[in-house]
């Protein structure tokens, strides 16, 4: 029996599907690896330049950016992920392409005219100063954005070593572009801002050579283009996308009120203080998920299909469920590990100035860990063809996220925001929990799709 066993498992793992599976995994982490790595290092040198002001400053910048994320291009990356590997199961890869191009030039005209807004804004009310860092934000914004949809259209298709390149070349060309323009122009967080922007275009002009490679047959193929197929698919993203846009604005509004709140009710050394706690506490835990979750997305989407077949829909839910115990497990362990070693990991990470605020970052950590684990409970959800049923639980955690963080800095300043993170984290974890928890609902998703 055991010599029966050994063969077995011989066999399972020298399959040419795990072993794809496995080189999946490992390009993803190794991606994942150097983004957290280059994020590390950044906020160590960016630290020793930018003062707790200069960056808090550029903390509140980065919010604007990202509402641009939270209500365009965050909802159509969703949408492509979702319906790029059916597209290409239907062999309709191209109409699709197409409907993606469509809904981007819509997503470009929307920010050009919410630039427009915030800048007659920032004008009528005499913010002088912020207009060219919000100018700055927003570009990087659409640049982003574009370059995510092209990283989404190659997730999709699981061209694993593609997109992990991608994002580690991104996160090390951000601080070192941001370094060298502000040694040239200045120390300013808009100049900073300039900088993530032209490594953002570095990386763009490299994944659209990329793009023309694996797809420009397909695009420019003679056969004609059918209007009916493209309008299909644009209308499949875009209403599986829209309930992200209507809980996009609360969840932006509550990710940008600790900073806000912050701003108002203390001063912006503080938004410097938070933003690097969250980067060394809060971030890492985000990144190192987006290992498990952009490896695991395209493979339960492929696996639920239409969402249709039940078992299918099982199959995945049976998954997922591991991989959630799994996460929850990994947020005690790194608090823990903060816990302890708070002290040496600041010595280390960050300019002497920033080091008083270390004993609040095994806090952070939990934060992270618990919405993490809520994301990827999230993925359970949104592996229906309908994302509606997130909309109650987005909107209405980011509401309560709202008042703990105005709340939290009235009372207890910087501590307070970050107590305020913790509680929002865990209410989100325990709100999809509950819903992950009755099945009937789930499938219910897949039921209306047959109708």
């Amino acid at each position: 029996m055991s010599n029966r066993l050994k063969s077995i498992s011989l066999n399972f793992f020298s399959s040419s599907r795990i072993q794809r599976l496995g080189w999946e995994f490992f390009w993803i982490g190794l991606g994942q690896a150097l983004s957290v790595l280059g994020g590390l290092v950044g906020v160590r040198l960016l630290t020793q330049v930018l003062n707790p002001t200069l960056y808090g400053e550029l903390a509140l910048g980065l919010t604007i950016g990202g509402l641009v994320n939270q209500l365009v291009f965050g909802p159509l990356q969703q949408g492509i992920l979702r319906f790029f590997g059916p597209a290409q199961e239907a062999c309709e890869l191209r109409d699709c392409i197409f409907g993606i191009f469509t809904l981007l030039v819509w997503a470009s005209i929307t920010i050009l005219g919410l630039a427009g807004l915030v800048i007659i804004g920032l004008w009528i009310s005499a913010q002088y100063a912020w207009i060219g860092l919000a100018v700055t934000t927003l570009l990087l914004a659409m640049v982003s954005g574009y370059e995510r949809t092209l990283d989404a259209m190659q997730s999709a298709l699981r061209q694993r070593a593609v997109t992990a390149w991608h994002q580690a070349s991104s996160q090390w060309l951000r601080f070192l572009l941001a370094l060298g323009l502000m040694a040239c122009l200045g120390t300013y967080s808009s100049v900073a801002l300039l900088g993530y922007v032209l490594a953002t275009l570095v990386v763009l002009a490299s994944q659209f050579m990329f793009f023309r490679r694996k797809f420009w047959t397909i695009i420019t193929s003679p056969s004609s283009k059918q209007p009916d197929k493209v309008k299909k698919w644009s209308q499949q993203i875009q209403t599986y996308a829209w309930p992200f846009m209507t809980w996009g604005v609360f969840l932006w509004v509550q990710q940008s009120s600790d900073r806000w709140a912050l701003q108002t009710f203390s001063q912006t050394r503080d938004v410097g203080y938070y933003a690097v706690l969250s980067q060394l506490g809060y971030m890492p835990i985000i990144i190192l998920t987006g290992v498990m979750v952009q490896f695991l997305q395209p493979i339960l989407f492929a696996k639920v299909g239409d969402g249709t077949d039940l078992l299918r829909v099982k199959n995945a839910r049976q998954i997922n469920l591991l991989v959630i115990v799994a996460f929850v497990a990994m947020t005690v362990l790194g608090s823990g590990m903060a816990f302890v070693f708070h002290s040496q990991i600041f010595a280390i990470l960050v300019a002497p100035q920033y080091r008083d605020i270390s004993v609040l970052m095994p806090w952070m950590v939990l934060s992270g860990g618990l919405f993490a684990s809520s994301e990827v409970t999230t993925l359970l959800l949104m592996s229906g063809a309908s994302t509606q049923i997130l909309i109650a639980p987005k909107i209405g955690t980011a509401i309560a996220g709202i008042v703990m963080n105005v709340a939290g800095a009235y009372w207890l300043g910087l501590r307070g925001v970050v107590l305020a993170s913790v509680g929002f984290s865990l209410v989100s974890l325990l709100w999809m929990l509950l819903l992950a928890s009755r099945p009937k609902q789930f499938v219910m998703i897949s039921k209306e799709n047959e109708l």
